[in-house]
């Protein structure tokens, strides 16, 4: 098992998709449509250039003006009308159709395998750290028994590094590879000659006759934390004579002096520049008053980065202040729970405010009169401006009650404000019995009145979740060299020597041994650059410790690695299809290639007597196709030898002398640029492994903000075509050498392929692929379609999402923006391993505000922790789909929904919630409740079994 993190940084693409009107008669209607709307344009002449012509132009103009056509860019092509996504990295789904006009019989065309040039392997060698002298040996085995090169200087040239590789190996020749590389490396080896798209074994590296500094490289992949972040406030916004400096302390040192009226990024940058500080290790947020009145700032200080967890100290020094400021603990860091803390910026004024009015609300409030939901105005604010106070008890023109309401708290005891400041906002700590430990869903503010005094936009801001949560200190460690020792130490212990290509056991027995801040650990790994050794700290559980030091002074030799950096592929050749109208009695038809046409060919022509006209054309020529299929067709096409391993132009047809028939003209949409970007699950370049999440994989979403919205749908049904060996799947979301999973009867699946068999996708359409036994191998031969339904999708070994992720995953149901209701997969949709992890909103984070995943019929083990606040009112942040009667979810915090929308369907065996709030729909089934905090909403939904607390 693999993990593969989202990493979301891939270049986005504009989608291209190519309208290829064939078989044109007059009067015959062609229309493209994008999410059912569209238009229609009737072939006012019999040709492609007059359908190509007409459609663009309708669909460029967009009379109509159809939202989800100003998504593309409608422009005339040759032969096609071009479609080009607006936005690079947003897909569209275009579908066609066509009626006919004239009652004539006619013929078709159509790609049936896309022709694949060969692409060669790719490989790249480097050396593991910067050697100064000595030299290293390649060695490889082609198939005849090992063969290794002499030695090659450290600083080789990749001219060099060729020589050696030719020079050593018997199998291979100066014509089967290029190398190219600076020298001393990395070198990237291009196969070719007798090696050219083909699988080629990876090089091993000898370094052990290297000399210079080896290195012991450890990387931080988690910082160890356990329970609350410190979070201080920070008031100098408190009366209306304020003014002068003030410096703060953290571990003893002093910032520079920062003025009363500071940002919050200036306070932050004075934080970052101390000694005991880096940066990372604190985050500011807050408002500064504009009014000369209440100068000064609210803001909220969180440590984190360095100070994750841990309980910090900060001091104020309030120097020519006027009146001293407020440094005040709200949260003690490492604590077990703690209350949420949320700033509320009304927007302040820069003038007299008499008659603005803020108004608040809450996102599940459910009064539909205003965008903002349940509302009620700050009167006193507006009116009341030497009303200078601190806190709730004395704000007495503040409806608490009212507020209260909207969140289902008793604010009398579950909210106090802090440092309120007149006209500006306070922050709102929710710290009463009620609100500890819970993520109260985020308000929001909108001003009325006097909008012209606005000084800043309103915001509700969230600084921490209320909640609880930990992770281990995890440690990566790669070693080079071939020989000696090393050592690790946290900066008051070290180890003693361990010896190069020691085991995970004995790195085990090491740390725990040798470092007295360390327990108990785990160690996966060989310690090499490909496989370093991944160490959890068990013990002490949830501790940010120093990350280790490596020496590897006394390690000896060096190391290399070889990694396959780009996969082979063998090339396909094309395939067409010419099929004839069914009801087709008599007449003839002519094909054009590359401008060249053949004389008339009998509608009952024999197979070979299509192959001999097409070989006729000089742009086609003897040997390059091969055509089979029965008398009258339809006709398989194969272009083989000079026109093979391409991808060729698709033929036309003259049908305009066939008799009989109802019509077989075509609009056939074909991707010429796949959609991709940041936004794209199906985008190799958006994940640490280099490729798309695959079947038996880890997936892992950790500290991103980038949304995940399209090539959702892993998850898909498909039909078969035994003739063509593909698999038809409309639209899907595959991608070339992903590994995928079958799940249907063993009885039903087309003869060919195998239930609990990983196979890989090959040869991709936007509408079509093909399976294969091996990655990049030759497709698998059907030998039916099979019965029934089929299903195929990838199915994950586990699903994590940490908190840290705050990127939306799925579209909502409707596109505000657009103004339209969603088309695309709105849904992640994977399979999981019965005994797989699942879980969502793990650790500390803002988490995600809009989470739509689909479990299809896993038997999911799930664990939901905590969510952000929902996007949208009345609709949960967390949509889960997932049909199985023996799965099982709990529910700590967050704010869930099951089987949400009409038609949707939920089942489990048990739901457990601890906290948050959780909506059942009317499709929901769950066999047992087992309730002791939050809330459930049921929509209709169906409970079979018992209940255990109040529902």
């Amino acid at each position: 098992m693999t993990i593969n993190s989202f990493r979301a940084d891939a270049p986005a693409n504009a989608q291209v998709l190519h309208l290829i009107p064939s078989n044109v008669g007059l009067g015959d209607q062609f229309t493209a449509r994008i999410n059912g709307k569209g238009y229609t344009y009737t072939a006012e002449a019999a040709t492609v250039a007059d359908v190509v012509a007409g459609l663009t132009a309708l669909l460029a103009s967009n009379p109509l003006g159809i939202a989800e056509w100003d998504e593309v860019v409608a422009t005339e092509g040759s032969g096609y009308v071009i479609l080009t996504a607006a936005t690079p990295g947003r897909p569209v789904i275009v579908t066609t159709s066509t009626t006919n006009a004239e009652g004539g019989s006619s013929a078709l065309i159509v790609e049936t395998i896309k022709g694949v040039s060969p692409v060669n392997e790719q490989q790249t060698i480097r050396l593991d750290a910067a050697y100064s002298g000595g030299t290293f040996v390649l060695t490889n085995d082609f198939g005849s028994g090992t063969e290794s090169t002499g030695n090659i200087a450290y600083n080789a040239t990749g001219a060099a590094v060729k020589t050696a590789i030719v020079a050593g190996m018997a199998s291979v020749t100066t014509a089967d590879l290029d190398v190219a590389g600076p020298a001393g490396g990395p070198w990237l080896v291009t196969w070719k000659g007798s090696f050219a798209a083909v699988e080629v074994p990876e090089f091993t590296v000898d370094g052990a006759l290297l000399t210079g500094a080896n290195v012991v490289d450890v990387d931080t992949l988690q910082q160890g934390y356990s329970g609350a972040d410190t979070v201080y406030l920070l008031s100098t916004a408190m009366l209306s004579d304020q003014a002068g400096t003030y410096r703060l302390n953290v571990g003893g040192v002093w910032t520079g002096n920062i003025a009363i009226a500071a940002t919050a990024a200036t306070v932050k940058t004075a934080l970052e520049a101390l000694p005991t500080v880096e940066v990372g290790d604190v985050e500011v947020t807050g408002f500064v008053s504009a009014h000369a009145q209440s100068p000064g700032h609210v803001l909220c200080v969180r440590f984190t980065g360095n100070y994750k967890g841990i309980n910090v100290t900060m001091t104020a020094d309030w120097l020519n202040a006027v009146r001293d400021g407020v440094v005040e603990k709200l949260i003690v860091g490492g604590a077990a729970s703690w209350p949420e803390i949320q700033i509320w910026d009304y927007g302040g004024t820069t003038g007299n405010p008499s008659g603005d009015t803020w108004r608040f609300s809450h996102e599940e409030t459910t009064d539909t009169s205003s965008v903002f939901g349940q509302l009620f105005t700050a009167g006193g604010v507006a009116t009341s401006w030497g009303d200078q106070v601190q806190d709730a008890a004395s704000y007495v023109a503040f409806d608490i009650q009212e507020l209260g309401s909207l969140y289902g708290l008793d604010y009398d005891t579950d909210l106090e404000i802090r440092h309120f400041v007149a006209g500006n906002g306070f922050v709102a700590v929710f710290s009463g019995p009620a609100a500890t430990a819970i993520d109260q869903p985020l308000g929001q503010i909108a001003t009325t009145g006097v909008s012209s005094s606005l000084a800043r936009a309103a915001s509700v801001t969230t600084v921490i979740d209320g909640g609880a949560g930990s992770a281990n200190e995890q440690w990566s460690i790669k070693v080079s060299g071939s020989g000696g020792t090393f050592t690790l130490s946290d900066g008051t212990d070290t180890t003693s020597a361990i010896a190069y290509g020691a085991s995970a056991a004995t790195i085990k027995t090491r740390l725990e041994a040798d470092l007295a801040a360390i327990t108990t650990v785990t160690v996966t790994g060989t310690g090499t650059f490909l496989a370093p050794y991944i160490v959890t700290v068990t013990s002490p559980a949830g501790t940010n410790l120093p990350e280790l030091i490596g020496d590897g002074t006394s390690l000896t030799g060096g190391s290399g690695s070889c990694v396959e950096t780009t996969a082979h592929n063998a090339g396909t050749n094309e395939r067409q299809t010419l099929t004839l109208d069914a009801a087709t009695t008599g007449g003839t038809f002519a094909v054009t290639f590359r401008g060249q046409t053949t004389g008339p060919i009998a509608y009952d022509a024999a197979a070979a007597t299509l192959e001999t006209a097409l070989e006729g054309l000089s742009t086609i020529g003897a040997g390059n196709v091969a055509v089979a299929g029965s008398a009258g067709g339809p006709w398989t096409i194969d272009f083989e030898n000079t026109l093979g391993l391409q991808d060729v132009e698709l033929l036309t047809i003259d049908d305009s002398l066939l008799e009989g028939g109802v019509g077989n003209q075509n609009l056939t949409v074909v991707q010429s640029v796949r959609s991709t970007g940041p936004n794209h699950f199906d985008d190799p370049l958006n994940w640490t492994l280099g490729r798309v999440p695959e079947t038996t994989d880890e997936i892992a979403l950790e500290k991103c903000t980038v949304d995940m919205l399209y090539g959702l749908d892993q998850v898909r049904e498909f039909t078969a075509d035994a003739s063509e060996d593909t698999l038809t799947i409309p639209w899907h979301s595959f991608v070339q050498g992903q590994k995928v999973r079958l799940k249907t009867s063993a009885a039903d699946l087309p003869d060919g392929l195998a239930v609990a068999t990983d196979y890989y996708v090959v040869y991709v359409d936007h509408d079509t692929i093909q399976l294969s036994a091996t990655r990049n191998g030759s497709a698998i031969d059907l030998l039916d379609a099979g019965t029934g339904t089929h299903r195929i999708g990838i199915q994950l070994a586990s699903y994590e999402q940490l908190a840290l992720y705050s990127g939306e995953i799925g579209l909502p149901r409707y596109d505000h923006e657009g103004g339209y209701f969603e088309y695309r997969p709105r849904f992640l949709k994977v399979w999981t391993d019965a005994a797989a992890s699942v879980t969502i909103g793990e650790g500390d984070g803002p988490g995600s505000s809009r989470i739509n995943v689909d479990f299809d019929d896993s038997e999911v083990r799930g664990k939901i922790y905590s969510t952000g606040g929902s996007l949208e009112t009345g609709v949960s942040a967390c949509l889960l789909r997932n049909v199985h009667a023996d799965s099982t979810w709990l529910q700590l915090d967050g704010d869930v929904g099951l089987a949400f929308d009409i038609g949707e369907t939920a089942q489990f065996d048990t739901y457990t919630q601890r906290g948050g709030d959780l909506r059942l729909g009317r499709g929901s089934v769950v066999g047992n409740i087992d309730k002791t905090g939050g809330s459930i909403l049921s929509m209709g939904a169906t409970v079979a079994g018992t209940i255990r607390g109040n529902f």
